[in-house]
């Protein structure tokens, strides 16, 4: 099968390494089910504000140039692609499944600037026309109401052929802030709490030795965004100095524009190591797990990858804006500080919670794998139905018998497939209702057979 992770840069490399995370569960579900698939990714750039430096974290999040599909100019081909200046030009034909990873609320104004020819994200956008014209989906109006699946899958269409609601998956941003069952049309919405598919925890890589700087001394680890708020990340520091005290000195390593930020750069029993960060995955994996408990962190990826290191870390995360339902989520179900409690500024640091119930491979494998099977075997409906109608020794008769029962067949895969698209993310439902065993086969097992009732002699 041939499966497409369509994913939208906001920039920096968090949607990067969620496109990347993402890629890598599906590689290995589908080792272990031996289904044979081939991944693309295709990186829209129309809202990251540094698109020139787009190679450059690709390079570095280990995506393979040939694996990336490289997408026309919105004035050369009037949809809702940018330009990605990196990638090998691929055919966009033939995908099999396409996956929008995140699908953030930058996705539903795609088609906005797409149909308008605007170019970058700072460009103007009409607002809705007293007259509606042939393509009235582009507008948001209380008298005409369109999915935002819809609306993306409809313009996806107009650039690869074969994309529709039935073969496209939305996986939302961790814990997104609207998220109501009637506001969205997610089918995997992300996070950790009630109703979610839990969060990437990938595979730790291999710890190396400490950088030399760090070698011999006590540390914590500060590795937070540009916009992380000083009084916060005051907090953090002395936070650290009261907690052990019986320690000092005591080294924090930060980032170089966390530091600059610093009203205060001399703190007793403190010493700042502004020019360390960053690290390769393995030194990086390294200096956290040989920091102190305490440590603070922004991206999102980073809290799984922290977790998956280390999970007796007491963790301090500085959302952004539109991350603060996370960081209440992780307070509530993980222990973690936020610069918002109100309860006390002791974390306890419970994040074997989450990567014990909120791990994504878990929690979201039985329902994609359902997804993934069900649609490889509408595949071969659909090339069962070719061949019969190209065969030429066989009467009309049997002809129109083997295509009806291939349509009835048809209609229970597409039953099989709306139900499961649209089923709570509870998992041990999940389980139950979609777990297929493929040892010794590269077909599904015999429960899907007969759950599609059909036989062709």
């Amino acid at each position: 099968m041939n499966i497409l992770i369509y994913c939208v840069v906001l920039g920096g490399s968090g949607d990067i390494m969620f496109a990347k995370h993402l890629g890598k569960y599906v590689t290995k579900w589908c080792s272990e089910d031996e289904i044979d698939v081939k991944l693309s990714y295709a990186f829209n750039t129309l809202f990251d504000p540094d698109p020139n430096s787009l190679p450059k974290r690709l390079n570095n999040s280990g995506i393979k140039k040939d694996q990336i599909v490289k997408l026309k100019s919105l004035h050369k081909s009037v949809n809702m692609h940018a330009i990605t200046p990196y990638g090998t030009t691929k055919s966009k034909h033939g995908f099999d499944l396409f996956l929008l990873a995140p699908a953030t609320t930058a996705f539903y104004r795609l088609p906005e600037y797409a149909y308008y020819g605007l170019e970058r994200v700072t460009d103007r956008v009409p607002g809705p026309a007293d007259k509606r014209d042939s393509r009235p989906w582009h507008y948001y109006s209380d008298e005409m109401y369109v999915s935002k699946k819809g609306l993306i899958v409809d313009d996806l269409s107009r650039s690869f052929s074969g994309a529709s609601s039935s073969n496209t998956l939305l996986f939302s941003v961790y814990n997104p802030e609207d998220d109501s069952d009637e506001n969205n049309d997610f089918d995997f919405p992300m996070g950790v709490g009630e109703g979610k598919f839990g969060i990437f925890i990938p595979r730790a890589p291999q710890v190396t030795e400490l950088p030399r700087e760090l070698q011999g001394k006590r540390f914590a680890l500060i590795y937070v965004s540009k916009n992380a708020p000083e009084a916060c990340v005051n907090e953090f520091v002395n936070s650290v100095r009261e907690t052990y005290k019986h320690m000092l000195p005591v080294s924090i390593v930060l980032p170089n524009h966390v530091y600059n930020k610093l009203t205060n750069k001399s703190i007793d029993g403190i010493e700042f190591l502004p020019n360390i960060l960053p690290l390769k995955p393995d030194k990086f994996a390294a200096v956290v797990k040989c920091s102190l408990p305490h440590i603070m962190t922004t991206g999102n990826q980073s809290v799984g990858e922290i977790i998956a290191c280390c999970t007796d870390k007491i963790m301090w995360y500085q959302g952004e804006t539109w991350t603060a339902a996370f960081g209440d989520a992780l307070k509530k179900y993980g222990g973690v500080y936020t610069c918002t409690n109100e309860d006390g500024k002791n974390p306890t640091g419970n994040l074997l919670e989450i990567k014990t119930h909120y791990d994504f491979e878990h929690r979201a494998k039985p329902k994609f794998m359902a997804i993934l099977k069900t649609t490889r075997e509408a595949l071969y409906v659909a090339k069962d139905r070719e061949q019969i109608e190209e065969m030429q020794n066989i009467s009309d008769y049997d002809r129109q018998n083997w295509l009806e029962k291939l349509g009835n067949k048809e209609g229970e895969l597409h039953r099989i497939m709306k139900n499961v698209f649209h089923q709570p993310p509870n998992t041990e439902r999940l389980r139950r209702r979609a777990s297929f065993s493929t040892a010794g086969s590269n077909r599904p097992d015999e429960r899907l057979r007969r759950r599609a009732s059909y036989s062709l002699g």
